[in-house]
């Protein structure tokens, strides 16, 4: 058998006649005595004795079978990579269209019993989901099963009540007036119902509540306008939320403070309500005048003095100084200068010199207030 390797390595040489007279006695000797590798040399010497035209014929075949095999492995491979591709699409295109890519909060009951997903957009409806998000509920242990809620605005947050019983949905009501400024709405939400809004627009009813009674704005003559509210957080116990609350009131003057607003659900049929305690207005003090100078603080932060328009027991004009941070709102104007009319509200914590101004509002000569937009007091 090593013997045949041999010679059929060197038979191609041999029918060439490239092998030398040595090569050639042990070949013819291995051929006397080996019926196979005769074959095989008969083999080679038609092959090499077929017409020029019909080799090259078999070697063209040759390369068209190689062409055709190479078309269609690249024609498979193409068939499947489209179809890993558009499987890839579908799957992708289901789990838009179910809102996995639109995750924005998901948070759990402080009981573990439910949880909720919050997405930026309509996932039953996405081709028409502006100015949309949706509240997915799903009880623990259930897997397949929730219930779906879209609400109007654009979601900022939600926070759970300490037994998990509800949570509140603060969000910007989109194209609302009483939210132009930016206000969050609030959306209280319990477990296995839809979210209804809480009523705590303070131009209308909380004014009726005896809760207000002793505040200093509680008056026939000054009423609340462009009202915001901001939730704090929920009491430990029940069903109390603590709220901030600042507005302008009908004689421009800011006002800031704090209440209680505890829910009541509901019973028989009959729609929820809420109950207002606890109210507590932030002392201010105002300042009206007009500037007539102005400087910077080593911090960069300015400050300006003005002459108030009250006189002192002499009759004396007196100086004010009020300082502007970061904090400070100034209404109707986005810059203040000298000769300007101004009201400024700020807090006396302790005695100074330079008060920090909560909010300095652009007046006429006569320290009447224009204001953007107002509320009619229900």
């Amino acid at each position: 058998m090593k013997n045949c390797e041999i010679i059929r390595d060197l038979l191609p040489l041999y029918v060439d006649e490239l092998t030398s007279p040595e090569s050639n006695a042990l070949i013819e000797t291995h051929l006397e005595t080996c019926p196979v590798c005769r074959m095989e040399l008969e083999r080679m010497r038609r092959a090499a004795s077929l017409p020029e035209d019909e080799q090259t014929q078999n070697i063209n075949y040759k390369k068209a079978l190689k062409s055709q095999l190479r078309r269609m492995k690249l024609k498979i491979t193409g068939t499947t990579l489209a179809g890993v591709l558009i499987a890839v699409a579908i799957v992708l295109l289901m789990l838009w269209w179910n809102g996995v890519f639109c995750i924005i909060d998901r948070q759990t009951s402080p009981d573990g019993n439910t949880v909720l997903t919050v997405y930026n957009r309509n996932v039953t409806d996405p081709l028409h989901s502006d100015n949309t998000f949706s509240i997915r509920e799903k009880s623990s242990g259930s897997l397949f099963s929730y219930t779906t809620s879209i609400y109007s605005g654009s979601y900022v947050d939600l926070s759970w009540s300490a037994d998990g019983q509800y949570c509140l949905i603060e969000s910007i009501a989109v194209g609302d007036p009483a939210y132009a400024d930016g206000s969050p709405a609030h959306i209280l939400n319990g477990k296995g119902i839809s979210g209804c809004p809480l009523d705590l627009m303070m131009y209308g009813t909380m004014l009726e509540e005896d809760a207000f009674a002793n505040v200093p704005w509680s008056s026939s003559d000054v009423w609340p306008i462009n009202v915001s509210y901001n939730f704090i957080h929920w009491s430990e116990y029940g069903h109390s939320m603590l709220f901030y609350y600042t507005f302008v009131d009908t004689k421009g003057i800011d006002h800031a403070g704090y209440f209680w607003y505890t829910y009541i659900p509901g019973t028989d049929g009959t729609a929820p309500t809420g109950n207002i305690t606890g109210v507590v207005e932030l002392p201010f003090s105002v300042a009206r005048g007009q500037i007539k100078q102005s400087g910077t603080h080593q911090d960069g932060s300015p400050f300006y003095i003005m002459d108030l328009a009250e006189a002192n027991k002499e009759g004396n004009t007196l100086e004010f100084v009020f300082s502007v941070t970061e904090a400070t709102d100034i209404r109707n104007t986005q810059t203040i200068k000298e000769g300007d009319y101004v009201m400024v509200v700020y807090q006396e914590n302790e005695p100074s010199t330079d008060f920090s101004a909560i909010s300095v509002t652009r007046t006429t000569a006569d320290y009447s207030v224009q204001h953007e937009k107002t509320y009619e007091a229900s």
